[in-house]
C-alpha cells in the first residue's frame, strides 16, 4: 500500500504518540483509507472504514506482536471470539454510570490521602 516509513529507526512513532487521530486523518487524506507505516519501529499497514471492519471481524487475524505488548495479550483489544464477549461484559460493567459513582467517594478520598501527605512532605522539607 502507499505510504511512508519515515525517518530509519524512528519511523512515524513520534507523529503518532503526538496525536494519533491527527496521524491517521492526515495519512488517510494523502494515502487513502489502507497505508504503511513505521511505529515503534515495526512496519505495519494501518486500516480504517470498512477495510478495518472486514479485517477486524476475522477471527484468526490479529494485532502485531509489537502492539500486544503494549496492550497486553489478554486486553479486550488482542482477544476475540467468546473470551473477547464474556470480557467485554464483564469489564463493561465496571463502567455504567452507576459503577462509577460508587468509586467516587473512594477516589476523592484518596485524593485527598494523597495530598496531604505531599503537602506534609513538603513542609518537612
Amino acid at each position: 500500500p502507499p505510504g511512508w516509513l519515515g525517518l530509519p529507526m524512528l519511523g512515524e512513532t513520534s507523529a503518532y504518540k503526538a496525536d494519533p487521530r491527527k496521524f491517521v486523518e492526515d495519512r488517510k487524506k494523502r494515502y487513502g483509507p489502507i497505508f504503511k507505516t513505521v511505529v515503534l519501529n515495526q512496519p505495519c499497514v494501518h486500516l480504517t472504514g470498512d477495510h478495518a471492519k472486514i479485517i477486524l471481524k476475522m477471527p484468526n487475524v490479529g494485532w502485531p506482536s509489537h502492539w500486544l505488548d503494549l496492550l497486553g495479550k489478554t486486553s479486550v483489544s488482542a482477544i476475540n471470539g467468546p473470551r473477547h464477549k464474556l470480557q467485554r461484559i464483564i469489564t463493561g460493567a465496571a463502567f455504567t454510570d452507576a459503577a462509577l459513582a460508587r468509586y467516587l467517594p473512594a477516589v476523592e478520598r484518596l485524593t485527598y490521602e494523597h495530598l496531604e501527605r505531599w503537602a506534609q512532605m513538603s513542609k518537612a522539607g
